[in-house]
């Protein structure tokens, strides 16, 4: 009888678990709704199995919910920043340029969640490098305050960023 209910137990707990990735839920707009400041950042390469820390040490997202779906900005900047002059030289201007970014995009969240998290899809229509604009895939998963994104780089890296919940 004991065996029948322990089996009965880890069936109910297997089966109340199946489909929804181990009790995942998707990731929703309401949930990223607000700022998100950078944490910190990994760059894990597959084919080698090594990690590096990404170049990114400042950041933030605003999200702002549109029904189901939410507009983001992203601003982030690299370590290597460095000042320019009142009047930038050609040289400064460049070094901003290549140590900052910033897009725009109406986000499309998927609606079931994996063991990784909620497939996003972030149409870009607004960039600091005009060339940029298009779809972007990501990956969200929110544990409490702290957003975490991953990219999966069809070069064999997987970015990952963490971010933490402005309050």
């Amino acid at each position: 009888m004991r065996k029948l209910l322990n089996g009965a137990v880890l069936a109910a707990l297997i089966g109340g678990s199946a489909g929804s990735a181990f009790g995942q839920q998707a990731v929703t707009a309401e949930q990223v709704a607000g700022v998100w400041k950078f944490h910190s950042g990994v760059s894990h390469d597959e084919t080698t199995n090594t990690d590096k820390a990404l170049p990114i040490t400042a950041g933030y997202l605003s999200f702002v919910q549109i029904g189901k779906n939410a507009r983001v900005v992203v601003i982030t900047a690299l370590g290597d920043r460095k000042p320019a002059g009142s009047t930038p030289t050609d040289a400064e201007i460049a070094q901003l340029y290549k140590s900052f970014g910033a897009y725009s995009g109406l986000i499309e969240f998927g609606t079931t969640a994996s063991s990784d998290g909620t497939p996003i899809v972030n149409n870009v229509d607004l960039a600091l490098n005009p060339a940029m604009p298009g779809k972007l895939s990501r990956v969200y998963r929110v544990s409490g305050s702290t957003l975490t994104v991953t990219l999966k780089a069809s070069d064999g890296h997987i970015e990952t960023s963490i971010w933490d919940k402005v309050q």
